[in-house]
């Protein structure tokens, strides 16, 4: 009974401080003229075989302090585990984005595909990803001449997550590195962007997992770099095999 008690002290505390934490940092955007941002994802995930996962996903990013749609997808993932703690997996996204500057604004619509290499370690009560990462993404409707030049990243991410016992709400903390290629602009090669990224998920029992965090975006390598402070909230339902 104590330990259940202490539990539910622990997962208050949590809610709490990320609640706070959520508000002073929509104040220091506003203040600081810094963007706040919104992401918000529904997903399906499924499991056909011991080695394959499937996930089907829709999100939604909204700017400007959360008051404006920026862009929504629709994405699907494929994952295949070569060997033990190791997998290959691949993603493709249709994306609508609401251009709002520019010349030509309005919506413009774009695919991208990334191939992935993921390795997950652990040690006792961490767990340790790795996920090295080639990016392509173009945007739709434009020829070669029009300026349809293949933006392509090489992505970079390290995370943790460690296991606390008898408490559902483990911590996750994450770090990702862009590197953009094959520009052709060489000035805008090389390091382009980083994010940190603080977070927890809950399992719910016979449905799925529902996740939230915050993530710092910043810019690299620019005159006048643009840094987002980033909420996300996850719901992902588990389809049965």
């Amino acid at each position: 009974m104590n330990n259940l008690i202490h539990t539910k002290y622990k997962s208050l505390a949590l809610f709490i401080l990320f609640a706070l934490s959520s508000s002073f940092m929509s104040a220091q955007a506003q203040s600081n003229s810094k963007d706040f941002e919104s992401w918000n994802t529904l997903a399906f995930q499924f499991k056909p075989l011991d080695k394959i996962s499937l996930a089907l996903e829709q999100q939604a990013r909204f700017q400007e302090n959360g008051s404006k749609l920026e862009q929504y997808f629709t994405q699907f993932e494929a994952n295949y585990e070569c060997f033990k703690n190791f997998q290959i997996g691949s993603e493709f996204r249709y994306i609508t984005k609401n251009d709002t500057k520019g010349k030509q604004q309005g919506y413009k619509y774009r695919f991208r595909y990334q191939i992935n290499l993921l390795y997950k370690q652990k040690i006792k009560a961490l767990t340790l990803k790795y996920k090295l990462a080639y990016q392509n993404r173009n945007e739709l409707g434009l020829s070669l001449d029009q300026g349809d030049i293949a933006k392509e990243n090489i992505r970079f991410k390290v995370g943790l997550a460690y296991n606390i016992k008898k408490w559902y709400l483990d911590p996750k903390v994450s770090a990702e590195i862009f590197n953009t290629i094959g520009s052709d602009d060489p000035t805008t090669e090389g390091f382009s962007k980083y994010r940190f990224t603080i977070g927890t998920s809950y399992k719910i029992k016979k449905i799925g997992e529902i996740s939230f965090f915050y993530r710092f975006e910043k810019e690299i390598n620019v005159d006048l770099p643009l840094s987002s402070d980033i909420l996300g909230l996850k719901f992902a339902y588990v389809l049965k095999n």
